[in-house]
């Protein structure tokens, strides 16, 4: 139980971690940022440049409000995309048992909008309980920001291929219906 917690934590790190990237990269080319950022250096007064460079979300890619560990933007939507992530894998693990149960034993299963609703309280409990309670992925933060690049580059792969065998769950357990 606690490997698998602790793969949980993994891949939720590298979704916060790809989420920077995705979102550093976004802001490269969008042409707004590149706007803003141009008139922000036509600016000769030092104290307005520096009211409007904190009000700036584009010109720093390392905006703390976005990726702040505790209480950001970044964190809150990466434990939504676990969650989300989670309802996917449960929903393909009911699909197949309910495909399952129907086609060997004739036990037919139609339970529809309850079967989803009961999948969603519990992906946002166990997220809730293996990650946001007391703010448990800290420690494994740290813990995976001392792995080698090495390590690192081995387990971001092996999230991603985690992430991609979810999705085609869902897909190869529609067959199962």
């Amino acid at each position: 139980m606690k490997k698998a917690i602790w793969v949980y934590n993994l891949i939720y790190y590298f979704l916060f971690k790809w989420k920077i990237v995705v979102r550093n990269l976004f802001n490269s080319i969008n042409p707004i940022a590149k706007y803003w950022n141009w008139n922000l250096e036509r600016v000769e007064d030092t104290e307005l440049k520096a009211k409007l460079n904190t009000m700036n979300t584009y010109s720093n890619p390392n905006d703390t409000m976005y990726n702040n560990l505790t209480i950001g933007g970044n964190q809150n939507s990466s434990s939504i995309t676990m969650c989300g992530l989670l309802v996917l894998f449960l929903f393909g693990c009911a699909n197949i048992i309910e495909g399952l149960l129907n086609k060997w034993f004739n036990f037919p299963i139609n339970t529809g909008t309850t079967q989803i609703l009961f999948i969603i309280v519990i992906s946002v409990l166990l997220n809730y309980f293996l990650l946001l309670k007391d703010n448990k992925y800290l420690i494994y933060f740290k813990e995976f920001d001392k792995l080698s690049n090495y390590k690192k580059n081995r387990y971001g792969w092996m999230c991603f291929s985690l992430i991609v065998l979810s999705l085609l769950l869902v897909c190869v357990s529609f067959s199962f219906l």
